[in-house]
């Protein structure tokens, strides 16, 4: 059985996650908007809850990129497409990789949507039957974005009374408050595969997206349209713990079903129709433990193959890399627990420092642009290449400013510091 060493896991990550730049470097053959697929491709998707974090992790990952070549990709051309998928988390993927997403996660979480909404409205005396009211109000939607074109929440609210209706969840709670219904419908329709996240108003930066109708957005022959051509969820679901395995491999059961979301059963049955091989690994935490790759994957990278000096990366926040593993040691040491200094109390992992596969440091911008970053006290790295990409970063932003999502300690010291 092969054994992998942390730094051996720490080697593949760096070139099977673009992040020593050579394995995504354009070569002048394809175009802009077609290397943002290749790559989001590769990563099974960004993730593209923060809106400036996919142009972070595309910048990260192809050198030279300018910020207009992703807008490009995810807007005009539309070589990416933003879909909700794994754990209900949004991400920017390949329109080719729809069906898989879908039938392997996107469904059940519709199914499970339609069904918290229904009861919400049910309760709150909306209507009796919740799931007939979210059906008929989806229909609605929808014919307007075809009346209309691409529309935001606010407009298509203007159209479709039932969007503009709100509801008390928790009344008399201390956690009371009011959900619109514009969300949750807009919500589960996207679960659905037939309205997709469009171009949003203002920079970069902003979440006030439009909404289109997939053929509109993508075309009538974009991928998934005809339900008859979907593929069963059981297949779907080997094809996507192939691809995670591909990209994230060496990664334990646990990574695999927490990255999917999946319950023990399906993830047990797809991985059993892979027959991955297992190997031992190093856990960065002092331990060894049984790991998975693809069959005639499990050849550790050859040490003579890494960069002479550390490759340095400042990843954003959510990043596809790690938040790719529930078990992070490896990565991150010891530092994998949250709330702490990487992460918020839920989870989410703020914008970080990478040198050669590992967690070195955070980062942030501060309100006049400025990159201020923090490393870890036993980094061992040169703190000048960090400024460098420090540098480099607040230059390629420019006069864009953003405000984290989910603020971590240390983005939050480094703002005021």
């Amino acid at each position: 059985m092969e054994a992998w060493s942390v730094a051996d896991r720490r080697r593949r990550l760096v070139r099977r996650h673009h992040l020593d730049a050579t394995a995504s470097a354009p070569d002048g053959s394809e175009a802009p908007e077609a290397t943002v697929a290749r790559v989001s491709r590769s990563m099974v998707g960004l993730h593209g809850t923060d809106p400036v974090a996919v142009f972070l992790q595309v910048r990260a990952r192809v050198p030279g990129v300018a910020a207009d070549a992703v807008e490009h990709a995810l807007y005009d051309a539309r070589t990416v497409v933003r879909v909700l998928a794994m754990r209900r988390t949004m991400f920017v993927v390949d329109p080719v990789d729809m069906p898989m997403l879908k039938a392997a996660v996107t469904d059940r979480l519709g199914a499970a949507e339609l069904r918290r909404t229904a009861k919400w409205i049910e309760e709150a005396d909306l209507a009796r039957d919740g799931q007939a009211w979210v059906r008929a109000a989806a229909v609605d939607t929808v014919a307007t974005l075809a009346e209309h074109g691409p529309m935001t929440a606010l407009d298509l609210r203007a159209h479709v009374p039932a969007l503009a209706e709100q509801i008390v969840l928790g009344r008399g709670k201390p956690w009371e408050g009011k959900v619109g219904m514009s969300t949750r419908v807009l919500f589960w329709l996207a679960t659905t595969g037939r309205i997709v996240r469009g171009r949003p108003g203002g920079s970069i930066a902003s979440t006030n997206w439009e909404w289109a109708l997939t053929e509109d957005w993508l075309g009538d022959d974009a991928p998934g349209l005809d339900e008859s051509d979907d593929p069963e969820r059981a297949d779907a679901a080997v094809a996507l713990a192939r691809r995670y395995l591909a990209a994230f491999g060496p990664a334990t059961f646990d990574d695999v079903q927490w990255w999917t979301g999946w319950t023990k059963t399906l993830t047990r049955a797809a991985l059993a129709a892979i027959g991955p091989d297992v190997v031992m690994v190093q856990d960065g935490l002092g331990g060894t433990t049984e790991a998975l790759v693809l069959p005639g994957d499990g050849a550790p990278p050859d040490p003579a193959t890494a960069e002479e000096s550390p490759v340095v990366a400042l990843l954003p926040a959510l990043d596809a890399t790690p938040m790719g593993w529930k078990q992070r040691g490896f990565c991150l040491g010891t530092r994998t627990g949250f709330p702490s200094a990487f992460f918020d109390r839920n989870g989410n992992i703020g914008p970080t420092v990478w040198a050669d596969g590992r967690v070195v440091g955070a980062w942030t911008q501060r309100a006049d642009g400025e990159i201020a970053w923090r490393l870890v006290d036993d980094h061992g790295i040169d703190e000048a290449a960090v400024a460098v990409q420090a540098a480099a970063v607040a230059e390629w932003l420019g006069d864009l400013r953003f405000t984290p999502r989910f603020p971590t300690p240390w983005q939050v010291e480094l703002q005021s510091a």
